[in-house]
């Protein structure tokens, strides 16, 4: 999920800085990532919220499944989760497609 989360950043076109402080790494500089300005918490909502929204526009089918009560459904054609093939695993956990 983190390489996903990261991803998403990426394609949202979020600095590696910004990446690093949303994921709690530790930035350029040793500086720690365990104070935020209330600024940088506001910045990293908004961004949080642009992650979730890329996110789920690819998986309408897990946002569904936690969708706050009273929340709409997403379509879910076009779902990249849903639509996958189901993965069987052998005795030795070896993936067979």
């Amino acid at each position: 999920m983190r390489r996903t989360f990261g991803a998403a950043c990426e394609k949202l076109g979020f600095s590696d800085r910004q990446t690093k402080r949303m994921l709690g790494h530790v930035t350029a500089g040793g500086e720690s990532v365990n104070r935020y300005t209330e600024a940088e918490m506001v910045d990293i909502a908004d961004r949080m919220r642009r992650v979730e929204e890329l996110l789920f526009s690819k998986a309408p089918s897990v946002y569904n499944a936690l969708r706050p009560k009273g929340a709409p459904r997403m379509t879910d054609k076009e779902d990249i989760v849903a639509s996958a093939k189901p993965v069987k695993r052998t005795r030795n956990s070896k993936l067979v497609t």
